[in-house]
């Protein structure tokens, strides 16, 4: 059971009184601040316990563990984390879940978290928190002192003996110091002994006492704060209050100002050598919710502790009847004078909170320095805010799941964008928009990943996956190709298949009808080359045709002129060839002069109609091997523009195939028609750490947006299922074309 506190800090006390162990982290601490652990063991001393006939007999030291935060003597700018064991543990003496104690938490504990909830020595409702709490307060007036600013507290009173008050006008660092060195935190020393007779009074009579803290800050400008609900009191009561026994908190005159007139609660302004000050400090050094530069004085009223000798009444819960109850335990008689540490703490906490709010305006303000520590505290706000909205959105899925739903509310979706954009103005509504529309994104990508990957196409990967599980790529196998022999298609289907029987077909529909069909167990296809890029009517065929990727491979392409014998290169007056071949040739060609371009279905049946011609005056650019095989010349060698040219030939199968290593996944998906399409699409790729080797666009035939990507990540990824569902859910068009190894070469 943990709870926190802060705006810019973020603390968090965990823990129990009579468990292993309890706990603090400060998060938004600043870096490189020097932290003295001899001085912050020295404080944590003043609060431990088994100190003095007025304290508690249970004994422990206090000494926290740092694990994090602190490194060297110094804080890293990380969260500080701390630990404290606790030692003197005597949970038999505290079994209170049946009949409550009056004064405590057990009751209410108990109709919170059920009976069996941990209540030993008060469980997490204890005064033993404070300890976590003074190393965080501890830590922070450390911090303050380098500011110049000191948080000090004397005890106001016991039962009804009082010390002298602070002096709400002149306080000084003297006076506050002179508190950390004494056995109790009085101005009064006389005072103090007559507190420690009060107490010893009601310790002898079975009962016990409470009392006034009163804490000051010195050292504080102006300006700090804010009105209303980030007033500078709000948030100093608030993290007093945090220490169980305070029942009370005010500032200045605080309720005794409810008894004077407005002539005696105003503090008059003066100018005191060239600073502003007020005559007095009724307002305890804030107004309106700020800092005014006088002395922060805060009281705290502490209630007597609850755990008491004297017999009284209680109930049983589970009898409902009434009950005599007598409490047994070690406890302190009057929790004053060890609460002066927490409180201390409490308000240190509450004041390095505010001072990391947004500073009073100076001269500094545009430092950059000082804009980017503003950054951070936004930063670190933003942060919190999303994990915990991240953390809701698993409440949601578990809704959606157990009722059949699905994650994507479109409807609701477009509402939050719309109110959203009206919240953030018009300025920066449409800067909110897209913050949100990502945001959405990485939300519904968190749910699927706690559902799993659920998606038609998700599920099919994962059918694949198991069907062709330790199996080899067959070395042996009937493959498609388009064209005829000599065919770059012919290249690449022997380096992809060790022994393959050869069909060919006049087209690449063809090629993919035939593997459909079943009359090929393979087919291959030309996806892209390295200069004239992707074959885009390749990807219509994939879209359409429910063929499965199962390897890829590069064949290098080089481009020769070949021409029937005799014929001289000044007689050519046609060329033949494959359009991506002429394009990628169109150097070569443009130095020919007036020649015809006539494209055919691919280079090796440029080469067959060239040798078939029974003409002098015409070539076709083609492959070596297409000279031997058609009985044609070589005319010129590699006459294409670029060399290094390799065109990607894809191996397609009527069912999904998934062999080892396999690591590329190509996808097709459509997007919506709107602004930000394109980056809602990528983002749920992106959200799952999938890298997108390629991404290029294709038109639809229902005029929306098509892209054909290429993943990069292992088949049995968790994170691969959950982004095929995930980007499935966005749009129209969504088609998985296989899962295969990286590309041949």
């Amino acid at each position: 059971m943990s709870t926190s506190y802060g705006n810019n800090l973020k603390l968090f006390v965990d823990g129990g009184s009579h468990d292993p162990s309890i706990s603090m982290k400060l998060e938004g601490f600043p870096a490189d601040i020097d932290i003295d652990t001899e001085k912050l063991q020295k404080f944590l001393d003043r609060r431990a316990p088994g100190k003095g006939p007025h304290a508690t007999a249970r004994k422990e030291a206090d000494r926290p563990v740092f694990s994090t935060g602190i490194v060297n003597g110094k804080t890293t700018g990380g969260p500080i984390h701390a630990v404290i064991y606790n030692k003197d543990m005597r949970p038999a003496d505290y079994k209170y879940n049946d009949v409550p104690r009056p004064g405590h938490a057990d009751y209410t504990a108990v109709m919170k978290y059920g009976k069996d909830v941990n209540i030993s020595g008060g469980g997490h409702f204890s005064g033993r928190l404070t300890a976590p709490y003074c190393i965080a307060g501890g830590i922070c007036k450390q911090y303050l002192e380098t500011l110049g600013i000191k948080v000090n507290a004397h005890v106001y009173s016991v039962a009804d003996v009082y010390d002298t008050p602070f002096d709400p006008v002149g306080v000084s660092v003297k006076d506050l110091s002179a508190l950390e060195e004494a056995e109790i935190a009085v101005l009064d020393a006389e005072k103090g002994k007559m507190m420690l007779e009060a107490t010893a009074k009601a310790k002898a009579e079975g009962d016990s006492v409470g009392g006034i803290i009163e804490c000051a800050v010195i050292g504080m400008t102006p300006g700090h704060g804010e009105h209303m609900f980030a007033g500078v009191e709000g948030r100093i009561a608030s993290a007093l209050y945090a220490v169980p026994a305070v029942k009370g908190v005010e500032f200045g005159a605080g309720f005794a100002a409810a008894a004077m007139k407005g002539s005696e609660n105003n503090d008059p302004f003066v100018i005191n050598n060239g600073k502003i000050e007020t005559k007095t400090n009724n307002a305890g050094g804030i107004l309106g919710g700020m800092t005014n530069g006088m002395p922060v004085i805060v009281r705290a009223a502490i209630k007597p502790t609850p755990s008491i000798a004297k017999e009284q009444d209680s109930v049983s819960l589970s009898d409902m009847e009434a009950r005599k109850l007598t409490v047994g335990g070690r406890h302190d008689p009057c929790i004053v004078f060890r609460a002066v540490a927490a409180i201390e703490a409490a308000v240190a906490v509450a004041i390095t909170d505010i001072l990391l709010d947004k500073a009073p305006k100076t001269e500094e303000e545009t430092d950059l320095s000082v804009l980017r520590e503003r950054i951070d505290n936004c930063d670190r706000k933003l942060v919190e805010t999303f994990c915990e909205r991240m953390d809701i959105t698993l409440g949601v899925a578990e809704y959606k799941k157990q009722r059949g739903l699905p994650v994507l509310d479109a409807e609701r979706e477009k509402q939050l964008l719309a109110k959203i954009e009206r919240l953030a103005g018009d300025e920066l509504g449409g800067y909110a928009h897209v913050l949100y529309n990502t945001l959405l994104s990485v939300s519904r990508a968190r749910q699927h990943k706690m559902l799993g990957g659920c998606g038609s196409e998700a599920k099919r990967l994962a059918a694949a996956i198991e069907s062709t599980k330790n199996a080899p790529f067959p070395e042996k196998a009937t493959v498609c190709v388009q064209g005829i022999s000599g065919a770059f298609s012919e290249a690449a289907a022997r380096k992809i298949v060790k022994d393959p029987t050869l069909t060919f077909k006049p087209s690449f529909l063809s090629v993919v009808e035939a593997v459909e069909s079943g009359e090929c167990r393979y087919g291959i296809l030309p996806i892209e080359n390295s200069t004239a890029g992707a074959v885009t009517g390749i990807y219509s065929l994939l879209l359409k045709h429910p063929v499965y990727i199962v390897r890829s491979a590069y064949v290098g392409v080089e481009h020769n002129l070949l021409a029937p014998h005799g014929t001289r290169l000044e007689d050519i007056k046609e060329v033949f060839s494959h359009e991506q071949a002429i394009n990628q040739c169109s150097a070569f060609l443009s130095a020919l002069g007036d020649v015809k371009l006539t494209y055919c279905p691919n280079t090796a049946v440029a080469a067959s109609i060239a040798a078939k011609s029974g003409r002098g005056d015409v070539a076709a650019l083609s492959s070596i091997s297409c000279a031997d095989i058609y009985g044609l010349d070589v005319l010129r060698e590699g006459v294409q523009d670029m060399s290094g040219n390799k065109t990607r030939f894809v191996c397609i199968s009527k069912e999904p195939e998934i062999y080892e290593n396999s690591v590329i996944t190509d996808v097709i998906a459509s997007t919506k028609n709107e602004p930000g399409a394109l980056a809602a699409l990528l983002t749920r790729i992106y959200t799952f750490d999938i890298n997108i080797k390629k991404l290029e666009s294709m038109p639809l035939s229902d005029g929306a947006s098509g892209f054909y990507l290429s993943l990069e990540e292992p088949a049995d990824s968790p994170a691969l299922g959950e982004a095929l569902t995930s980007v499935e859910e966005y749009g129209t068009v969504f088609r998985w074309l296989g899962t295969y190894p990286e590309a041949l070469c």
